[in-house]
C-alpha cells in the first residue's frame, strides 16, 4: 500500500536588488541585514552608461514558512557597451561606399559626424563598431542607408503625382528641396450673407491657381451667383 506522505521539498522566495557604478573591483556598499532593499539599491535592473559603466546584483532568499537571509555578496551582471558610428554620402542607394572593416579607427572617406543628403548624393549610409568595457573594438559591421534625400512639389490631385524623372542627376524638373507650406490651389467657401436662415454656406469647391479669381458659375451646378442678388464674401481654406 501507499504509505504516509512527507513534504520533499518547499518553495524559495528570491528577492534581488541592484545598482550601478564605475568600477569593476568595487562593488557599491550595502547592509547585508537591511530588511528591504538597501539604501541606494533598486529592485529594477538598470541599464549601464558612460559614466556608470557596470551593473551590480545582490540577493537574498527566504524559504516558505521561514524568514529572510542576509543579502549575499555583490556581483556584476551588466557591464556598457560603447558603440562608433561614421556615415558618408553616396550617389547609389543599393551599392554601399567601400571600407575597410579592420580600419582601427573612422575609415577613410567617412566621417563621425552625420551629413545631410544633396540632390547629387542623395543617400548616407551608417557603419558602426561596438567596444566592451575594457575590451577591443570589434570589425566595422555592414553599412546600411540611414537617411535619403526628398524633393517636393504642389500638385492638383492627391491621386495623380507629378510627373519627374528618375534618372535625374539632380533636383527633377519643376522640384523643389524645399516643402512647400500648403497647396498650390487653396479651397474656398462661398458664405451667403443676409436672409432668415443667414448664414447659409454652400459646397467648397477649388480655385487656383489665381486665388483672387472668382469661380465660374459652372462651378456651382449652373447656379447663378453674383453680387447684385446676394451680398457674397469668400473664406480661404488651404488645402495642406
Amino acid at each position: 500500500s501507499w504509505g504516509s506522505a512527507t513534504v520533499v521539498s518547499t518553495y524559495t522566495e528570491r528577492q534581488t536588488a541592484y545598482k550601478r557604478n564605475n568600477s569593476s573591483s568595487n562593488p557599491p556598499s550595502f547592509s547585508a541585514t537591511v530588511s528591504g532593499v538597501p539604501y541606494g539599491w533598486s529592485s529594477s535592473q538598470p541599464s549601464p552608461t558612460s559614466s556608470s559603466r557596470y551593473v551590480w546584483r545582490i540577493s537574498r532568499t527566504r524559504p516558505t514558512g521561514g524568514s529572510w537571509s542576509s543579502w549575499g555578496s555583490a556581483t556584476v551582471v551588466s557591464t556598457y557597451t560603447e558603440r562608433q558610428t561614421a556615415y558618408r554620402l553616396h550617389t547609389s542607394g543599393t551599392m554601399a561606399p567601400t571600407f575597410t572593416a579592420s580600419a582601427s579607427t573612422v575609415p577613410t572617406g567617412w566621417s563621425s559626424t552625420r551629413p545631410s543628403p544633396d540632390p547629387y548624393a542623395r543617400y548616407v549610409w551608417q557603419i558602426s563598431r561596438t567596444r566592451p568595457t575594457g575590451g577591443s573594438w570589434s570589425n566595422w559591421g555592414s553599412a546600411t542607408v540611414v537617411s535619403t534625400y526628398t524633393a517636393y512639389r504642389r500638385n492638383d490631385s492627391g491621386s495623380t503625382p507629378p510627373a519627374f524623372s528618375t534618372i535625374a542627376s539632380g533636383v527633377p524638373y519643376g522640384w523643389s528641396s524645399s516643402r512647400p507650406i500648403g497647396g498650390l490651389w487653396s479651397r474656398l467657401t462661398c458664405v451667403e450673407a443676409g436672409g432668415a436662415d443667414s448664414p447659409r454656406r454652400r459646397p467648397s469647391i477649388l480655385c487656383g491657381p489665381a486665388l483672387n479669381l472668382r469661380p465660374q458659375s459652372a462651378d456651382w451646378n449652373g447656379l447663378l451667383i453674383s453680387q447684385e442678388e446676394k451680398p457674397i464674401r469668400w473664406e480661404r481654406r488651404r488645402c495642406v
